[in-house]
């Protein structure tokens, strides 16, 4: 009978955070500096680069919101 009230506690626990999304409402602030052809700012002066471009493609995934910020590696690091 014990097992059974805890499965039942765990199948509604996981199906309850299943629909939590951990981005709502919230901006990811991501640190770039540039290094070519990783990231680095294109002829119209926007970020761009192979790391740019997939940091991009998983906050869309994860259906959140990104910030860019410049500064250096050591400054990121800290």
């Amino acid at each position: 009978m014990f097992k059974k009230i805890i499965y039942i506690l765990l199948y509604f626990i996981l199906t309850l955070t299943s629909f939590a999304n951990p981005c709502d409402n919230k901006i990811l602030k991501v640190g770039w500096e540039d290094w070519p052809p990783y990231q680095y700012r294109d002829q119209n002066n926007q970020i761009t680069g192979l790391d740019i471009e997939l940091i991009q493609h998983l906050a869309k995934a994860a259906n959140c919101k990104i910030k860019l910020i410049e500064r250096p590696w050591k400054r990121q690091l800290a």
